[in-house]
């Protein structure tokens, strides 16, 4: 008996056909039908040469099936301010499960390449470079302001989009870039923080510190504070600046402040380092209060400062009682998924992908200019708590609140 080739087409629900031909004898030859799918056999009268490009044919359409959209995700994995970024790459790991599961980004799967940034400038603009060589699209990050400053300016020669979680400093305001945020201007926060503590508190002489390696955003959020409660009729001391890190003693500074005619004191740093300060005025007796930037809206604030993190007021957006149902859904998955709550890293994060992947979707095609534009044109977007909009230069218009630390956690008091 001659012999054959055999092709089959297998047609798993929802899956692009996998074609295989194979050699079998002739006398094993037969055509049948399965629940997969159909067998089909050719025998070895016909030509071998129409017999190989019909294989070949077969094999290309089996690989047939669209590459993945790939998304590149840069933020602060490891050092000082990892929890920021930590959270913010749980939270758009679990974004992304959700709309693969969904159907991906235009009919593709989504793909992440993750990398960390060290919050750090030149190895940011390195991680970037990075990403785009590997086929990224565009990428989720930074997290720190000061970080993203070359990066950005990179982007934009190269016309490539940036959305970030959690840059908010008002050196990025009004600038028609290739940066998307979906946190708001820094500088609002100073100026909840000097209306609550001149209007609420009746403070009328304030102290002034900001952390030096994050100016971009420090920096931002004193200038504003200052600016708005001199508007009211109080008074701010001059500044001190500060570098973050492990190995820097904020005694002297504790010290400093306890001696000065003040009635309370701003301090724009991160968790760890305004940890350290309100447990330091705990401990030499001083009872001021502490006003801060969201910067330092993480656990970490109370988790290292304790009973002595509740003086602490702070300008926020995340709201952890908030019943909106969406959040409610997200803040469940998240623990489910990752053991620990959400930040307000983690639910921007979330929503800068969910954004991203709407305007990937909109977009006439992959090309940074055209994902920009599909960008800037979403309109009013449904986030996790509230709905916001980008303007025309990719700032979002959402609202900060005031938080306090009541029992060990954050909580809304205006």
């Amino acid at each position: 008996m001659g012999n054959f080739f055999r092709y089959s087409s297998f047609f798993p629900a929802g899956a692009i056909p996998l074609a295989a031909v194979r050699y079998v004898p002739a006398w094993q030859s037969r055509l049948r039908k399965s629940t997969f799918g159909i067998m089909i056999e050719i025998g070895d009268l016909m030509e071998p040469s129409r017999i190989l490009r019909i294989a070949f044919l077969f094999l290309a359409f089996s690989s047939c099936q669209k590459a993945p959209s790939k998304i590149g995700v840069a933020m602060v994995l490891t050092g000082l301010n990892s929890e920021i970024g930590v959270s913010g790459r749980n939270a758009v790991q679990l974004a992304v499960d959700e709309m693969n599961a969904e159907g991906g980004a235009r009919g593709r799967k989504i793909e992440l390449i993750i990398r960390d940034d060290g919050s750090d400038s030149e190895r940011a603009l390195a991680v970037d470079e990075e990403l785009r060589a590997k086929g990224a699209v565009a990428i989720i990050g930074h997290m720190i302001s000061a970080s993203g400053a070359l990066a950005v300016k990179a982007a934009t020669g190269m016309e490539f989009p940036i959305i970030s979680p959690t840059i908010s400093s008002s050196d990025y305001v009004g600038k028609d870039d290739y940066l998307f945020r979906v946190l708001g201007d820094s500088g609002m926060q100073g100026n909840v923080l000097a209306g609550y503590a001149y209007k609420e508190m009746k403070l009328r002489r304030i102290a002034t510190l900001f952390e030096s390696t994050n100016r971009s955003y420090t920096a931002s959020v004193e200038t504003a504070f200052r600016k708005e409660f001199e508007s009211l009729g109080g008074t701010v001391l001059p500044a001190i600046a500060f570098p973050s890190g492990i190995g820097f003693d904020l005694n002297p500074i504790a010290d400093a402040l306890r001696k000065t005619d003040c009635d309370g004191v701003l301090s724009v740093a991160g968790a760890a380092d305004n940890a350290a300060l309100c447990a330091l005025l705990e401990k030499k007796g001083s009872g001021l209060p502490v006003f801060a930037g969201m910067w330092s809206m993480t656990p970490d604030l109370i988790q290292l400062g304790g009973r002595s993190a509740d003086r602490i007021i702070i300008s926020g957006l995340m709201d952890s009682d908030s019943a909106s149902p969406s959040y409610r859904r997200f803040v469940d998955g998240y623990e489910k998924r990752f053991g620990f709550p959400p930040t307000f890293a983690s639910l921007y994060s979330y929503e800068a992908a969910r954004y991203l992947v709407a305007a990937i979707e909109k977009s006439r095609s992959l090309r940074g200019k055209d994902i920009k534009e599909a960008m800037l044109s979403l309109g009013q977007f449904e986030g996790l708590q509230d709905s916001f909009t980008l303007d025309r230069f990719g700032d979002p218009d959402r609202s900060f609140s005031v938080f306090g630390v009541r029992d060990g956690r954050f909580v809304k008091i205006k």
